[in-house]
């Protein structure tokens, strides 16, 4: 006598790191504010700083309404914005721990992010108290002439070779992340808590554009 038992299929939800699940306003800011300041240049009010943040302006742009032209800040920064002393400035985006917390009895919950160090990034989730949330961490260094939806793209399928997107998600803040979602099949939630303005999210046509990840809920019906 044979039973046939219904496996259940694991869904994958893709939750991007820096302005999805973490305010990193603070840190990108103090780290344009030191460099600046070490070069004898003086720096944008916060406000007016993130204002050409999130609309996508680059950050040599940026030095240049500071009256400065750094073509070293992309290699300065990179050598201390994973360190301790700029971490200690990121803080989870309210509402983030308990959205996690109900993403994971849903789907198996998959960090894609950005990052250069391996070992500070796993330092800080754990500080933070998240990383037990995730079945897989996936991260790669950004500092490439690969377009940074497609270095996403590539992690996602070279962990998970076949995965069947049908009922997928991809929750991020910006382009990188919608356009990887686009291109893997998944439902695309964009968020306007982090590096991107709402009206340049909406621009790439997720399939909801909310105001932080505890409104994905809603969407997703949990």
């Amino acid at each position: 006598m044979s039973l046939n038992v219904e496996v259940k299929k694991e869904s994958f939800c893709f939750v991007d790191l820096d302005g999805t699940i973490l305010d990193v306003s603070e840190k990108f800011y103090r780290s344009y504010v030191d460099i600046l300041s070490n070069e004898g240049h003086k720096p944008l009010a916060k406000a007016e700083y993130w204002r050409f943040k999130v609309s996508g302006m680059p950050e040599r742009e940026i030095h240049l309404k500071s009256g400065a032209e750094l073509s070293s800040f992309a290699s300065i920064r990179k050598s201390h914005i994973e360190t301790p002393a700029y971490q200690q400035f990121d803080q989870l985006i309210p509402g983030a721990f308990e959205t996690l917390e109900k993403l994971s009895t849903r789907y198996k919950l998959v960090l894609v992010t950005l990052r250069h160090h391996s070992e500070n990034l796993k330092k800080e989730l754990v500080g933070l108290g998240i990383d037990g949330f995730f079945r897989t961490i996936l991260a790669a260094d950004p500092a490439s002439q690969t377009q940074k939806s497609a270095i996403k793209v590539k992690l996602i399928r070279d962990e998970f070779p076949g995965f069947d997107s049908t009922d997928a998600v991809f929750i991020g803040d910006t382009e990188a992340d919608i356009l990887a979602g686009q291109q893997l099949g998944a439902l695309c939630i964009a968020v306007t808590s982090g590096l991107r303005t709402a009206n340049f999210l909406q621009s790439l046509n997720p399939d909801h554009l909310v105001s932080d990840i505890h409104e994905s809920l809603s969407v997703l019906s949990l």
